[in-house]
């Protein structure tokens, strides 16, 4: 059996319109800022795969990934990659 990413034919998904991206972002960081562990994790990694296909969308909102102190290890992790994909040269 062929894996179906490797199907003839297969095609990768077409890119979202920014609109789209628009409108989720601020639950996106609703999600992100909650006390709920798992669901922080969960919406961390949308975000970093967002921030990594389309940096632009959360560049003015990079207070919403400083790392808390009661934030468990891996959400850190994923927030100093979120931080590091929207970062850019300038703002060094």
């Amino acid at each position: 059996m062929i894996p179906p990413l490797s199907r003839p034919g297969w095609h990768c998904p077409p890119p979202v319109p920014g609109q789209v991206l628009e409108r989720i972002r601020e639950p996106l960081k609703t999600l992100i800022s909650r006390d709920d562990a798992p669901t922080a994790y969960a919406a961390l990694c949308h975000v970093l795969l967002l921030a990594q296909r389309a940096p632009m969308i959360f560049e003015n909102d990079a207070v919403a990934f400083f790392c808390r102190t009661h934030d468990p290890w891996y959400i850190k992790k994923v927030k100093m990659e979120v931080l590091a994909a929207i970062a850019r040269w300038g703002d060094a």
